[in-house]
């Protein structure tokens, strides 16, 4: 695998063997009993080690690359094991057979490989472990389709060997051209997943991207010492993705009618480009949905001036008249039979 400048620290290569947790009880025993078995501290995921790795060796971190082998012994929650083995968008990772594969952290796109990669970051280079996790997978969040889904939670029990890991230096020590790069990667993949309608993969991918953009710069000091200065030019496009970031969560909340979220990242978009018509559309849906009329009719006025021809736009602002109308008109009767 080839090194990106500013991420990598050091790579470890060991056996690809993966073996039987039955044969192994003489080795298990040897391992001192506090570092047998891992619990996640919310009980998600279980591990017990059937061979340590290099004690002495970081664990993988944000960024790190490496390869696996990967054997399924069991999962429960799909209807059949052919929808994680087989689908793409549920894992990469799972398939029927053992499965020599590549990693990086941070890059998973389902819910399986975020909690899968989330317990990787516990293996030492070398191990070989016995790991059960629970997921839970929430469709409605991932769907363009409008039918309920009931959500449901998918345990999945493998042995996993981590055979080689080239870890990334911690956060802080990245070059910002390096964070805001990153950056770049998230945001572009998080763009391709929400056109597909996969809201809450591509929503992950839009924070991180979002939290690096920002620490791509820091906190822009009031005094400056000599070398404070970031390059003017990778500060303005930070601020321009932290914008883009900002505007596309609030597309994945639109998504999920969490209205009063929406209207709280339109308005940090909106302070920097107050025209931006389709913040004012997401704001002003919004306040709709919240019952807000005025400050809804607002938005929506102001999105139309600067796109007169925008059918959804004009649309909502017809809702905007009716919905107020039969509001004042229920607000009436019911005065009316309070003091009629």
């Amino acid at each position: 695998m080839e090194a990106t400048e500013g991420l990598p620290e050091q790579k470890v290569a060991v056996s690809e063997e993966i073996v039987n947790i039955t044969e192994v009880n003489e080795e298990l025993a040897e391992i001192p009993e506090h570092r047998k078995r891992w619990n996640s501290h919310d009980n998600t995921a279980h591990k017990t080690i059937i061979r340590e790795g290099t004690i002495d060796q970081v664990r993988p971190r944000f960024g790190a690359t490496g390869d696996l082998k990967v054997a399924l012994k069991n999962v429960s929650g799909f209807e059949k094991t052919e929808d994680l083995v087989s689908d793409p968008k549920v894992s990469r990772y799972f398939k029927e057979e053992p499965n020599n594969c590549e990693f990086e952290i941070g890059s998973a796109q389902t819910s399986v490989d975020r909690a899968f990669e989330k317990c990787l970051q516990g293996f030492l280079p070398g191990e070989i472990s016995h790991l059960s996790f629970n997921v839970f997978i929430e469709k409605n969040y991932n769907e363009k389709s409008k039918q309920i889904l009931e959500p449901f939670w998918v345990t999945i029990d493998c042995e996993v060997c981590l055979t080689s890991l080239l870890n990334a230096d911690p956060i802080y020590k990245w070059y910002p051209e390096t964070k805001l790069n990153k950056a770049k990667d998230l945001y572009l993949t998080g763009v391709e997943l929400f056109k597909l309608g996969r809201y809450l993969d591509s929503f992950h991918f839009f924070q991180w991207a979002y939290k690096l953009s920002v620490l791509a710069v820091g906190l822009q000091k009031t005094e400056k010492h000599p070398g404070d200065d970031t390059d003017p030019e990778i500060v303005a496009e930070a601020k321009k993705y932290q914008q883009n970031c900002c505007n596309n969560l609030a597309a994945c909340h639109f998504q999920w009618s969490n209205y009063r979220t929406v209207v709280e990242l339109s308005n940090k978009v909106l302070v920097n480009d107050p025209s931006m018509v389709k913040a004012l559309y997401r704001r002003g849906v919004s306040y709709l949905g919240m019952n807000e009329f005025d400050l809804a009719e607002k938005d929506l006025v102001a999105a139309h001036k600067v796109d007169p021809a925008n059918r959804a736009v004009n649309e909502k602002l017809g809702q905007v008249k009716q919905r107020r109308k039969a509001n004042e008109a229920q607000m009436a009767n019911k005065l009316s039979k309070m003091f009629g």
